[in-house]
């Protein structure tokens, strides 16, 4: 388990991203976090920028950076 205001780097969809740990919580067997990017991210589908993303275990590449 990743502690909360940890600096991490991860995977979303096809976006390495890097931010901080909001929250986590167990669910369905595995560790999900809430995630406050550095660096928002855009979608084509959306008309507003992503700062906040779930991103799993798996997901996650590196914790803590520093």
């Amino acid at each position: 388990m990743i502690k909360d205001n940890t600096r991490v780097i991860g995977v979303y969809g096809n976006n390495a991203v890097i931010g901080n740990v909001l929250s986590s919580r167990y669910y369905n067997k595995e560790f999900l976090y809430t995630v406050k990017l550095e660096t928002p991210l855009s979608f084509r589908w959306r008309t507003n920028l992503v700062d906040i993303v779930l991103l799993s275990s798996d997901e996650i590449k590196e914790a803590p950076i520093a």
